[in-house]
């Protein structure tokens, strides 16, 4: 607000008795105001509440900003001393942001491209509002990424893969097995990144403005990442706690405190399961290559395992279990049954926070790999209809179709859904939801990953 309201105080004389050449504090806001404007290089943007919040009444702005909306009209009107002329100059300068980001003004056709919004959530709701018989319709078929306000409007036009890539060359027929496993994690963005070099922007970071009372979940994850490791070698717990902190993840005070016992407790805990199973001493770090197959030639699968033992392989990640922890620890046992090294057991271990995995070895792990690989190399052409998240949820729940579309499709008890996804809402742009109008591609796909993992896998 220019100028502020200046309330001298009461024992302030010179407010009382001002004399020539005594200091204006209103002046010096002015002042400040123009040093605002000549400091801009490129852009301006200038913001005040237009309205009450009381009764919606409308607030002029301050002086200054209307002095200066004033001769801005002025100097870019078609004619400075016409009212119409004036007029549409203000309107050019001046936008009024509707109160909420839901409002109709932001999705209606033809609106101010200054206040228009891309929100599907937003759109879909105002669209059910109006007509109640679309309330269980999306708004599109397709799975747009937010568009631009140049994009094209026919939808025929915006289909992102209209064709398969040409096959990839021989280099990429050499797969290492973390290339394998990170596909299946996503495979939009294996193809879009890997095939056609396309990374999507993601917001930078921000620091919080408010001081954290609880840990969230990358803080458990880092401070996890450093304590764990100590713990397990049976590291001192006063070591660990001076350990976590010297970190940043422990808010401050009693709280902090406190939920750091808490997270020290659970850590020891699952350290100490984990301590019996690593106990063997390890093997010398072990390569291998399998030739597989395919429909369109000779791939090779390689992998290199540092980290094995006489019983076998054995890792643990202090997260709960997922469809990528299950198929992480699958996709290591099929290599190592295929590999079949000579030091070690061919059985794989996955501890867990809240379990731990194992797997009867399977009779024919290879023609397994075959029928991944050959998922990977369609993938690597065109966006493959395997979703991990929801082919998990079907799997897991005795291949329910209501729960597939559970964790596909967002809903109220939902913060996140796969649809979602940025990688797999650009890969099926301008097509069809694989799910509603392609369930059977879907299926085969969920059923080749996750049919044989179900039938092998073991808990403890």
């Amino acid at each position: 607000a220019f100028p502020s309201v200046v309330r001298p105080a009461q024992f302030d004389l010179m407010a009382d008795h001002s004399r020539f050449g005594d200091r204006q504090r209103q002046a010096d806001e002015r002042n400040l105001f123009l040093d605002q404007i000549i400091a801009a290089r490129q852009y301006l943007h200038l913001s005040y509440v237009g309205r009450s919040i009381r009764d919606n009444a409308p607030y002029p702005p301050s002086v200054l900003v209307a002095e200066l909306l004033d001769y801005l009209c002025s100097a870019t009107a078609s004619e400075p001393h016409d009212e119409a002329a004036l007029g549409a100059a203000r309107r050019r300068l001046l936008v009024r942001q509707p109160l909420q980001p839901f409002s109709e003004r932001a999705f209606l056709p033809g609106a101010d491209p200054r206040i228009a919004s891309h929100n599907r959530e937003f759109a879909e709701a105002l669209m059910a509002r109006h007509d109640p018989s679309r309330r269980s319709e999306s708004l599109p078929a397709s799975l747009d990424v937010a568009e631009d306000e140049d994009q094209v409007a026919d939808p025929a036009l915006r289909v992102f893969f209209n064709q398969a890539l040409a096959p990839p060359d021989d280099d990429w027929r050499i797969v290492p097995l973390q290339s394998l496993q990170s596909f299946f994690f996503n495979p939009c963005r294996s193809l879009l990144e890997k095939r056609l070099g396309i990374t999507l922007p993601r917001a930078d970071d921000q620091l919080q403005d408010d001081e954290p009372f609880l840990m969230g979940w990358s803080e458990r994850e880092s401070l996890s990442a450093r304590l764990l490791d100590r713990l397990i070698v049976q590291d001192s717990p006063d070591s660990a706690q001076a350990l976590a902190e010297a970190g940043t993840e422990v808010p401050a005070g009693q709280i902090g405190r406190e939920q750091l016992a808490r997270q020290l407790n659970e850590f020891e805990t699952f350290a100490q399961r984990v301590r019996p199973w690593i106990s063997g001493a390890l093997l010398p770090p072990f390569s291998g290559s399998l030739s597989i197959a395919l429909e369109t030639g000779l791939w090779r699968l390689d992998a290199t395992f540092t980290d094995l033992r006489s019983e076998g392989l054995v890792r643990y990640r202090d997260r709960n279990a997922s469809g990528t922890e299950y198929l992480s620890a699958w996709l290591h046992q099929l290599v190592l049954c295929a590999m079949q090294p000579a030091s070690s057991r061919s059985a794989v271990r996955w501890l867990l926070r809240d379990t731990s995995i194992h797997f009867d070895p399977p009779d024919n792990p290879l023609e397994i790999l075959r029928s991944l690989m050959q998922l990977y190399a369609q993938g690597l052409c065109a966006p493959l209809r395997f979703f991990p998240k929801t082919a998990w949820a079907y799997a897991s729940n005795e291949w329910s179709h209501a729960k597939a579309l559970d964790t596909w499709r967002p809903h109220e008890y939902a913060g996140t859904c796969e649809q979602q996804d940025s990688w797999i809402r650009l890969a099926f742009r301008g097509q069809p939801d694989p799910l509603e109008h392609d369930f059977e591609g879907f299926d085969t796909c969920a059923r080749l990953v996750f049919e044989p993992l179900i039938a092998h896998l073991r808990h403890d």
